[in-house]
């Protein structure tokens, strides 16, 4: 159903931590750091003429002793050939996440 969102019921699907992986790795080359996946927290997809992931994740910074949860979303096309885009990209300042 075009329009729907659900929350994701496997987090460790291999299809979402590919996602969640490839949204950090392209942080990463846009922004010059050097951050890694650690696990998907939370997860939904809206179905809108392809896929949006809008996932909460851990990752960490070599520089620091522990992972910090960023939130992401990552658009998959309907299209199968067509890349990933990741949309954003940003850390989470408090640990409050709704899926709605």
């Amino acid at each position: 159903m075009v329009g729907g969102v659900w929350p994701i019921k496997d987090l460790k699907d291999p299809k979402v931590v590919s996602i969640a992986k490839f949204a950090v790795k392209e942080y990463n080359k846009q922004t010059n750091t050097t951050l890694h996946f650690v696990d998907v927290i939370k997860g939904k997809e809206h179905l809108v003429g392809g896929v949006i992931y809008h996932l909460v994740i851990s990752a960490k910074d070599s520089n620091v002793a522990y992972p910090v949860k960023y939130e992401t979303t990552v658009f998959e096309p309907v299209l199968k050939f067509e890349d990933l885009i990741l949309e954003s990209f940003k850390r989470l300042s408090r640990s409050v996440w709704i899926c709605r």
